[in-house]
């Protein structure tokens, strides 16, 4: 059985599918965690194999580096933790909310996201 904690407004958002890896920084560094990149949005991105419980830290502002072949160069961006889903063998997934990211950063996920329709319109 999965334990989900929510902190905040649930997904408005559609996301998109990205293969990669991500490096969310806690506390001034102080808790790192690496996963791998599940998917994307203008507005969140959704993290698996975090393995660590965070929900002492749901709420709190963090750096996350992300990191794909599909963007066209990593994409740091300031987030919160908005969700911790425990899954039944002590791993764990997290949902993301972008707080602040820079225009240039931006760019790279909006450029993915027209990918990733393009790449679904012509598998249809």
């Amino acid at each position: 059985m999965q334990k989900r904690r929510y902190f905040g407004d649930q997904r408005q958002s559609f996301r998109f599918p990205i293969a990669g890896r991500a490096t969310l920084e806690i506390a001034d560094g102080a808790v790192t965690v690496t996963g791998q990149l599940l998917d994307i949005s203008t507005s969140g991105v959704a993290l698996d194999g975090c393995g660590t419980d965070l929900w002492p830290l749901l709420g709190v502002v963090a750096t996350l580096t992300m990191d794909s072949p599909d963007l066209a160069a990593p994409v740091l961006c300031y987030v919160t933790l908005s969700r911790q889903i425990e899954l039944p063998d002590g791993d764990s997934k997290i949902g993301l909310e972008l707080l602040g990211i820079d225009d240039e950063n931006l760019a790279r996920v909006t450029a993915y996201r027209a990918l990733a329709i393009a790449r679904t319109a012509s598998a249809a």
